[in-house]
């Protein structure tokens, strides 16, 4: 839905998988970014704790709890790393595909290829 638990679970990009990425450098620092879902609107909000899924849940006033630091791996893909408890935004291991923030280091399974609306593939 528009403002809950992301899930990666599409295999095809619709309004609910695109998100814009708003520029948050200047007020952090380079690579600082903060994503809005073009669905709703809303931001992606990080639990502290890193116990609860994200969720596109935050209608506005962006703060650490809606920032990523934008990671470029090197080899075409990125991760992102929470600001809110500075760990890595993964999908789960077990359970529900939900999107968390539950690891320290970057792996495969927090690392995400970027697609757009007019791309066939992604």
């Amino acid at each position: 839905s528009g403002t809950g638990s992301l899930q990666p679970s599409a295999r095809a990009i619709g309004a609910s998988q695109q998100f814009q990425l708003v520029d948050e450098s200047a007020a952090y620092w380079h690579g600082v970014v903060a994503l809005q879902s073009l669905g709703s609107h809303h931001y992606v909000t990080a639990d502290p704790l890193g116990a609860s899924p994200l969720a596109a849940n935050k209608a506005s006033t962006v703060g650490p709890n809606e920032l990523f630091q934008w990671i470029d791996n090197g080899d075409g893909t990125i991760s992102l790393r929470s600001l809110a408890n500075h760990l890595a935004v993964t999908v789960a291991s077990s359970g529900p595909n939900y999107l968390l923030t539950t690891n320290l280091n970057p792996g495969l399974r927090e690392s995400f290829v970027l697609g757009s609306s007019d791309s066939k593939s992604h």
